[in-house]
C-alpha cells in the first residue's frame, strides 16, 4: 500500500509539474506548426551536401540496416551518380524517420508540431544508390583515350568507420560529418544504441526502448558510473558485433568467389554490395560526447596489449581482430569512464601506430568534467604507436558537432545553443573533418621520400595556418 501511494503522489506531481506544459503546448501548437511551414519553405533544416562535402566523392549514399544479433545502423559509403545506377534508384526517404521524431519530442519533452520538419526534409544522401565498386580511371586516360589505364576494373576498398552517438542521440543525428567522412572514400556505419541512451531505439522485434533518465539523487561522478559503466560496456559490444559482421560476410563473399556461389545471407543486398568494398583490416573510430567515450574504451580495450579486468566485454584476442587505424572523439565526456580507464589511457597500446585526435568545443574548455579527458590524453603520451592531439574549435558549443547546428535559421540556432554566437553554419563540421583527414594522412605518409616529404610538410604548414582560424591546440 506504501508503495502504491507513493507511486500515485509520484504520478500526480508530475501530472500537475506538466500540466502547465500541456496548457501551453495545446495553446502555441497552431503557430508552432506554422513556424514550421515557413521553416520549411525557406528549406530548414539546410543540411550539408553537394557540391560542399569535404572529399572527392560528391555522391553519398545511405542505408539503413540492421546487423544480425546487433543494432539497427544507418551506413553512409561513397556512391555511383544517379545516371550511373544500374537499377532504378529507390524513392528518397526521410532524413528522420517518424519514429525518432516521435522519441526525440518525449527526450525534450517539447517540440511536438515542430520537429517533425525533419521527417518531412528528403534525406540529403542518395538513398540505397549503388556503391562505387570499381576504381574510375585516371586523370592520365581521361585526357588521353588511346592510353590504356591499369586497374580500372579493380575492386574498391573503403577503409571502415564507425560512429557512436552520444546521449539522446539516433542513427540520423550525424549525417552530415558522416556523409562529409564518406565523401572522403570511407564505409561509415552509425549505430543506434540500444543501451537506453538513444533518443529513440528499438528492438529487432521492434520492441521500443525508452531512454533511461537519471534518478533523483544528488548529482555525482558515482551516480554517473552507476548508471552509465553498463551502458559504456553495452555499447562496446555492439561495436564488436559491428566488425565481427562485416568480417564474417567479407568473408563469406569470399568464399562464395572461389566456389563460384552466388547466395547473398544478407538481407540487404546493397549493404551487401557495400561490405564488399569495405576494408576491416582499416578501422576508425569516432564518437561525439557519451559517444566519444565509448570509443575511448573500446579503443583501449581493442588495442591494449594486456587482458583488462574492466573490459568484460572485450576479447582477448581484440587487437589482433580490430586493427584501429584512428581515434576522432568529439566533445568526450570522459567523465562517465571508470578512474582505472583513465589511468590507463591508450599507454599500453599495440604495435600499430594509431591517430588519437581530441577535439572539444570552446563551450567545454571550462567545463570541470573534461578534466578525465585531460588525464587519459596525458597518460596516453606514454605510448610509442599513439600519437595524441588534443584541440578546441573556436566559437563551437557541445552540439556543433552534430546535425542540430543546422536545424534552424541563425537566430534561433545560437539562442537555444545548437550553434555558437559567432560560428557559421556548417564550418566546425567540414573543419573537424578535413582536420582530421589531413592528420590522419601525415601519420600514414612517414616513409616518404625525402623531396615527396619536404612538399607534404609544406603543405602541412600552410595547412595549420589555414586551421588556426578554428582549431586551437589546448591541453597537451
Amino acid at each position: 500500500t506504501t508503495k502504491f501511494t507513493r507511486q500515485s503522489i509520484t504520478s500526480i506531481k508530475h501530472d500537475i509539474k506538466m500540466a502547465p506544459r500541456s496548457l501551453l503546448t495545446m495553446i502555441t501548437s497552431p503557430f508552432v506548426r506554422l513556424f514550421r511551414k515557413v521553416l520549411l519553405t525557406f528549406g530548414y533544416p539546410r543540411l550539408d551536401g553537394p557540391p560542399f562535402l569535404v572529399g572527392p566523392h560528391q555522391t553519398v549514399g545511405a542505408i539503413q540496416v540492421r546487423i544480425p544479433n546487433g543494432t539497427a545502423c544507418q551506413v553512409f559509403y561513397p556512391a555511383v551518380s544517379s545516371n550511373q545506377q544500374q537499377r532504378p534508384q529507390s524513392s528518397s526517404a526521410p532524413y528522420f524517420r517518424p519514429a525518432a521524431v516521435q522519441g526525440l519530442i518525449e527526450y525534450l519533452r517539447f517540440g511536438d508540431g515542430l520537429f517533425q520538419l525533419l521527417s518531412e526534409t528528403k534525406h540529403p544522401c542518395q538513398w540505397q544508390a549503388d556503391p562505387i565498386t570499381t576504381i574510375a580511371a585516371t586523370d592520365a586516360n581521361e585526357k588521353d583515350k588511346n592510353t590504356p589505364t591499369k586497374n580500372v576494373a579493380a575492386l574498391s576498398s573503403f577503409p571502415l568507420v564507425i560512429f557512436s552517438h552520444g546521449l539522446a542521440g539516433t542513427m540520423e543525428m550525424y549525417t552530415e560529418l558522416c556523409q562529409h567522412v564518406a565523401s572522403l572514400g570511407y564505409c561509415v556505419v552509425a549505430l543506434e544504441h540500444q543501451d537506453g541512451s538513444a533518443a529513440y531505439a528499438e528492438t529487432a522485434t521492434g520492441t521500443f526502448i525508452p531512454y533511461q533518465r537519471p534518478n533523483d539523487e544528488p548529482y555525482s561522478r558515482q551516480k554517473v558510473w552507476k548508471l552509465r559503466t553498463p551502458m559504456l560496456h553495452r555499447r562496446v559490444q555492439e561495436l564488436e558485433r559491428v566488425v565481427e559482421y562485416i568480417v564474417e560476410e567479407k568473408k563469406r563473399q569470399e568464399s562464395q568467389e572461389n566456389t563460384s556461389n552466388s547466395a547473398v545471407s544478407c538481407s540487404n543486398d546493397i549493404f551487401s554490395k557495400v561490405i564488399q568494398v569495405t576494408d576491416p583490416n582499416q578501422i576508425h573510430l569516432i564518437g561525439h560526447s557519451f559517444g566519444a567515450a565509448t570509443q575511448l574504451l573500446a579503443a583501449q580495450q581493442w588495442t591494449s596489449n594486456t587482458e583488462s579486468s574492466s573490459s568484460p566485454s572485450s576479447s582477448s584476442a581484440a587487437a589482433a581482430q580490430y586493427p584501429i587505424k584512428s581515434l576522432l572523439v568529439l566533445d568526450a565526456w570522459a567523465f562517465a569512464l571508470q578512474e582505472n580507464v583513465i589511468r590507463r589511457g591508450l599507454s599500453d597500446s599495440s604495435s600499430i601506430p594509431l591517430l588519437l585526435l581530441s577535439i572539444i568545443s570552446e563551450d567545454w574548455v571550462t567545463n570541470p568534467e573534461c578534466d578525465p579527458l585531460v588525464q587519459f590524453l596525458q597518460n596516453s603520451l606514454s605510448s610509442k604507436t599513439t600519437n595524441v592531439l588534443s584541440y578546441y574549435a573556436k566559437d563551437s558549443v557541445h552540439q556543433s558537432f552534430s546535425d542540430s547546428e543546422a536545424w534552424f535559421p541563425s537566430w534561433v540556432a545560437t539562442r537555444v545553443k545548437n550553434r555558437g554566437t559567432n560560428e557559421k553554419r556548417h564550418v566546425t563540421i567540414r573543419t573537424v573533418v578535413q582536420f582530421w583527414k589531413d592528420r590522419l594522412d601525415d601519420t600514414t605518409n612517414d616513409d616518404d621520400d625525402d623531396n615527396l616529404a619536404s612538399k607534404k610538410k609544406k603543405k602541412k604548414n600552410n595547412d595549420d595556418q589555414h586551421y588556426k582560424d578554428i582549431l586551437q591546440p589546448i591541453f597537451l
